[in-house]
């Protein structure tokens, strides 16, 4: 790459030929973020449809001391590796089982993947990108939405990220045994990826480590590439003959070709159009989405010119969106793996515009249009306030959060059009994630836990709780007919402390009341009919409550003496 160019940084330049007198501080912002994450952990309870259900199976693995099988009613749960599980079971033996442990992991993960993310591009870009790719990465929508979720997909990307980070810093190294330790480290990430949730952590950096090996024709490193694949396909192969022993072949079977072949090929979850990522990706980087689309030129023009880190990211950012893309299941957390990369492109594009006088002139439109579009955000959701009102009638107090966060968002948008009608161009872009970080307190730390009321099932829970008699062996019926375990039931199983079990026909309620005369069944409300035909006998509503955007009613069995 020519030193010449304006607007890409030097790669591997000394610190202070790239470092501005006034900037963003790494350890101010990494700091920031990793407090706004942990803050917003235990401020709510689990939500439908993804968190009860790995909460329960967190509970269910403390339960029975089975740390290699996972369980969820009573069955072998053969959908995911059992990483994330063994992290939050460990983080609730020490903490307590509760929102703040389980979210733990997550959150750990995302300020891993910053730190990360930082150290990289510090050491292949410079100090101020390294600052400005923190503050992007660590205030994208999605991002921080997901770092305080009990979701496994935060612990992926960051062991994804760390396998393509390492085994770059390697191709760095001066001394065969650095290069040797990091392409080791980079293997075992590789490895926990694939332990967190399936083959996708090996193939996915396999494949961008060996795209940018083949656009550079460095045919040798290819062995390297495979040779690093090879050694962590060889931890997940170690975990895949335990649970195999364990589980059986046939679970191994069904979690690799069912829940990662088939779905990728036929999408029988989650089944998308093509073009799902890039409508997706349009609100998962706000408020950085002007800036990405803004920098992708200067990257591929970077790349050509030969900055290796820029090519590396856009490699990266490719290989995630067009294999995920590729996919006919898709869901817009599982390109998650692709926002470091992201912000890395630009983070370095801000910092090199930041850092020329003249180059800031290309940051102007995109930050008069982001303070357009944050002002807007704000009007729609004060407007808004009448309609999510009688959406979530449950929920008492809304106006108010609601409103700040509205007006935090507007008064955003005015503060970063007043430094741009000033001419502050640097102090605009060093507002934008502030400004992202003040709405993202807001809504996480107080609009959100207000929601409560309307999406938790904690007290429906806890109502269960005090009608299923345990200590004489009962558990909790839930009626879902000719389909899988319901999702919906992990919440009350999870928030009850109770033993469910999954009612498929009307043979299964007769077994069911012949041993729990007076027990207590779960049928959603459009069920009901056909409960009422199968169900042989007379049950009485005593509870309606909700999950989620479906309706529910609890009955209770009339024994028949009773009669």
């Amino acid at each position: 790459m020519s030193a010449g160019q304006p607007g890409i940084p030097v790669v591997n330049a000394p610190l202070s030929e790239a470092q501005p007198r006034r900037g963003l501080s790494p350890l101010l912002v990494l700091a920031a973020l990793a407090a706004l994450y942990l803050l917003c952990l235990p401020l709510r309870d689990l939500w439908y449809p993804d968190e009860p259900d790995l909460a329960e199976i967190t509970r269910q693995m403390l339960l029975s001391g089975d740390w290699l099988q996972l369980h969820l009613y009573g069955r072998v749960f053969a959908d995911y590796p059992p990483l994330f599980f063994w992290l939050a079971a460990a983080s609730a033996k020490v903490g307590g089982l509760h929102e703040f442990a389980l979210r733990l992991p997550s959150a750990i993960a995302a300020i891993g993947l910053l730190l990360m993310t930082w150290a990289w591009t510090r050491r292949r870009v410079s100090a101020q990108a390294a600052s400005w790719t923190v503050a992007v990465c660590g205030t994208f929508f999605l991002f921080t939405q997901h770092a305080i979720l009990v979701q496994v997909d935060m612990l992926l990307a960051f062991f994804l990220g760390a396998s393509v980070f390492l085994f770059d810093l390697s191709r760095t190294e001066t001394t065969p045994r650095s290069r040797a330790m990091l392409a080791a480290l980079s293997a075992l990430s590789m490895g926990l990826a694939a332990l967190t949730k399936g083959p996708a952590g090996i193939v996915v950096p396999g494949v961008i480590i060996g795209a940018d090996c083949l656009l550079h024709r460095q045919w040798r490193e290819l062995w390297k590439v495979c040779l690093v694949c090879a050694a962590g396909s060889v931890v997940f192969l170690a975990w895949s003959a335990a649970y195999a022993e364990q589980a059986s072949t046939e679970n191994l079977v069904y979690f690799i070709f069912k829940q990662n072949v088939e779905r990728f090929l036929t999408g029988w979850s989650h089944k998308r159009p093509f073009y799902y990522y890039f409508v997706q990706i349009v609100h998962g980087i706000a408020p950085w989405t002007l800036f990405l689309l803004a920098c992708l030129p200067w990257a591929w023009r970077a790349a050509r010119a030969g900055d290796r880190p820029q090519g590396l990211a856009l490699t990266w950012f490719c290989v995630v969106f067009a294999f995920f893309s590729a996919s006919s299941s898709k869901r817009a957390v599982y390109i998650l793996p692709l926002y470091p990369a992201a912000a890395v492109m630009v983070g370095s594009w801000v910092a090199g515009r930041i850092e020329s006088g003249a180059g800031r002139r290309s940051l102007r439109l995109p930050l008069w249009l982001t303070a357009a579009l944050l002002a807007a955000a704000g009007l729609a959701a004060a407007a808004c306030l009448g309609r999510a009102q009688r959406m979530f009638p449950e929920t008492r107090g809304l106006a108010w959060p609601l409103l700040t966060a509205s007006g935090v968002l507007m008064a955003g948008g005015l503060l970063v059009a007043s430094a741009l009608f000033r001419g502050r161009t640097a102090r605009a872009m060093r507002m934008l994630p502030l400004v992202a970080g003040a709405a993202y307190l807001v809504s996480l730390g107080w609009l959100m836990p207000t929601l409560d009321a309307s999406f938790s099932a904690k007290d429906d829970a806890r109502w269960f709780d005090t009608v299923v008699r345990q200590e004489k062996g009962e558990k909790l019926g839930f009626f879902r007919p000719g389909k899988g375990v319901p999702k919906e039931s992990t919440v009350l199983a999870f928030y009850g402390n109770l033993d469910v079990e999954v009612l498929h026909t009307g043979e299964d309620i007769k077994a069911f009341a012949s041993r729990q005369p007076d027990g207590v069944i779960v049928v959603a409300d459009g069920d009901l009919p056909e409960f009422r035909a199968a169900g042989q006998r007379d049950w009485g509503g005593v509870r309606t409550f909700r999950i989620g955007s479906e309706y529910f009613t609890a009955l209770r069995g009339q024994p028949q003496d009773a009669h």
